[in-house]
């Protein structure tokens, strides 16, 4: 990001995002910004797939505007989950209430077997660099 990207407040990223500098959007792209997350994972802070977190100022405010947002939240984070398979980036209230449909579903549901696939589907977005 560009330096005082945010100055104004938090913002949700959108494609050709103006605050992004020319190697952030490359690493945004290819998801090169993800690997530093895997120190969490090697620390067993978050695992491999899970719910990914918010940014706290934007979970507050969809908190006040979708029922039961926290909910999501009852899952252990992961670096990938359903709703990057299914969802890709949500910069909305309606695209967040899908992440959330996605994230309680996952949570329902996990199994090893789910998360294979999305392990596998989010390395086919990771190698066709789908990133935003």
């Amino acid at each position: 990001m560009r330096p005082a990207a945010e100055a104004g407040g938090t913002h949700w990223a959108v494609p050709g995002d103006s605050r992004a500098t020319r190697v952030g959007r490359f690493l945004r792209r290819t998801y090169l910004d993800e690997p530093p997350q895997f120190w969490s994972v090697l620390r067993d802070d978050t695992s491999l797939v899970g719910p990914l977190p918010e940014r706290p100022g934007f979970t507050e405010a969809l908190a006040r505007s979708i029922p039961f947002y926290r909910l999501r939240l009852a899952g252990r984070p992961g670096l990938s989950g359903l709703k990057q398979i299914r969802v890709g980036y949500a910069a909305t209230p309606d695209e967040h209430l899908d992440v959330l449909r996605h994230d309680l579903y996952y949570i329902k549901h996990r199994s090893l077997a789910l998360n294979l696939v999305i392990m596998a589907r989010t390395l086919g977005s990771v190698l066709g660099m789908k990133g935003r």
